[in-house]
């Protein structure tokens, strides 16, 4: 029996082996049979049992290997094959929001999409083109960072006429709408209008995180509405103690944005930082228990919400004033000192790019420089950037290098390591503003980042956007080509030459808007 048994081992260990060897020789086939089953379910219209298959089969797209990522492009490429056969609204969200958040980012799927998809989505009588699927989908669009003029339009006006229906559009709605169009900067002076003017009437029915939302968009977009702001305020403030850390300070860090001083709210939060912090020192010193301790823990601010707080202070120039009844500098200077003291390698690992921006920001205008964090600062920031575009990390990027570059007695800094942002920044150069692309070549040549292929790299790019160029965009372009040395000799006339003309003709501009005394006449 025991001869008998050998056997059957043996015979099982050797049918695992051959089979394991059928699994490897058949993994690419089954990729494509996965991604072949999920266009069947397309062609026969199910589907939301193709996007719920694809979830499921398919890795996430930015960090799938190359066979991944071709199941995904399969995937895509089936929508827009078989897109006709999507009349329904309820089709377009569950396939919008599934590719949205797999972060598939291909912009000529979603350009053709939306487009190909206006018949239906520009269609109000459609059954169920209502402002909850219209705004979903617009979810996902705004996600992928996508600017469809036509399709925002679309949106901004179904809005605009639903904004005080209650069906249509609940408080909550209003608010994701709001940062909806905020967060493509969506320049609608009318849009953000019938926004505020939802919430004055009735601000009681808001939540808290609604009016916080709405706030944070009308910063995003320098929006300026004081009726509203005040509303919101006289909503929020009598009971600012008593809202958690996190909404405090993302109030605080719009009130910032927008560009609107509330000395009483920021008084009450910075004294409260302090008083709090100044209490766990003093138990910690006496020998407390560790049950005290805990409780105080509780009350003690993050190093990331002090930094977001401190940079909308600087933002609003409330770092250096001194008066009887409060004196900004000083709690200001404590503050960056308890923040930088703080930022340990641990804090620093679980900063996003704002909270890195922020901090950049109070070491700059607190005048504390310490290498080694700067350095564990600009190595974050690039593990951040490795991840998906449709994270919005690199929204913060320019920020962060200007304040970087500012920090300490001299802008160069040779022992940071600014190769992998070069290589960054050339493959995703469209993924900013062209003001912030400008931005950042400056204060990489400032840094000392003096690579001259980098540099000559962006020639092409700035001569396809030289109409866009600001004046400062263009100062900018030659204070960073300076500083590294590429002079004519190296690059030619012509690039200097197109950059003095546009910046003469945008001076021209600007002359012209102020000087209508002078006419000519002949």
């Amino acid at each position: 029996s025991s001869f008998f048994l050998f056997r059957n081992v043996e015979a099982c260990l050797v049918d695992m082996t051959v089979l394991r060897r059928f699994c490897v020789r058949k993994q690419a086939g089954w990729s494509r049979a996965f991604a072949s089953s999920a266009d069947e379910f397309l062609r026969q219209g199910q589907y939301g049992h193709a996007v719920d298959y694809a979830e499921r089969t398919f890795p996430d797209f930015p960090t799938a290997d190359q066979e991944g990522r071709k199941q995904w492009h399969s995937f895509a490429k089936a929508v827009l094959d078989n897109q006709g056969g999507m009349r329904r609204m309820y089709d377009y969200q569950i396939v919008s929001k599934s590719l949205a958040r797999a972060n598939y980012d291909a912009t000529a799927f979603w350009t053709k999409f939306v487009g190909k998809g206006m018949t239906v989505i520009g269609d109000s009588k459609i059954e169920d083109n209502n402002m909850e699927s219209l705004v979903d989908v617009a979810g996902a669009i705004a996600r992928v960072r996508l600017k469809d003029l036509g399709f925002f339009t679309v949106l901004v006006e179904r809005a605009r006429s639903a904004m005080h229906n209650d069906e249509e559009m609940p408080p909550a709605r209003v608010a994701q709408f709001a940062s909806i169009i905020s967060g493509i900067k969506l320049r609608d002076p009318q849009a953000y209008f019938a926004v505020g003017q939802r919430v004055i009437d009735d601000p009681a029915a808001f939540s808290t995180d609604d009016l916080i939302r709405i706030m944070a968009g009308l910063g995003n977009v320098d929006y300026q509405f004081e009726e509203l702001t005040r509303t919101i305020g006289r909503q929020l403030h009598p009971q600012v103690l008593d809202l958690p850390h996190e909404q405090r300070v993302e109030l605080a860090f719009a009130y910032g944005h927008i560009g609107i001083r509330h000395d009483t709210f920021f008084k009450t939060i910075v004294k409260d930082i302090l008083h709090a912090y100044d209490e766990y020192q003093k138990f910690v010193a006496i020998g407390a228990k560790e049950e005290e301790l805990s409780t105080l823990r509780e009350r003690l601010y993050s190093v990331r919400s002090m930094a977001l707080i401190v940079d909308a202070m600087i933002t609003l120039k409330m770092y250096r004033e001194r008066t009887a009844w409060w004196d900004k500098k000083a709690d200001f200077l404590q503050l960056a000192a308890m923040i930088e003291s703080q930022c340990s390698d641990e804090v620093v690992a679980k900063m996003d790019g704002r909270d890195l921006a922020a901090v950049a920001h109070c070491m700059h205008f607190s005048k504390r420089y310490d290498p080694g964090l700067v350095k564990r600062m600009v190595n974050r920031y690039k593990v951040l950037l490795d991840g998906s575009i449709l994270d919005g990390e690199q929204e913060w990027l320019s920020k962060f290098f200007t304040h970087i570059s500012l920090t300490g007695l001299r802008k160069k800094k040779p022992d940071l390591a600014l190769q992998p942002y070069a290589q960054w920044l050339c493959k995703n150069a469209t993924a900013l503003e062209l003001s912030e692309v400008c931005n950042l070549l400056r204060r990489m040549a400032d840094l000392g980042f003096d690579n001259h292929e980098f540099y000559k790299a962006f020639i092409p790019f700035f001569y396809d956007n030289m109409q866009e160029l600001g004046m400062a965009d263009v100062g900018c372009i030659v204070d960073s080509f300076n500083k590294v040395k590429l002079y004519n000799d190296v690059m030619g006339d012509r690039f200097f030459y197109k950059l003095g003309l546009h910046f003469q003709d945008q001076v021209v501009l600007k002359s012209g808007e102020t000087s209508k005394k002078v006419q000519r006449i002949g």
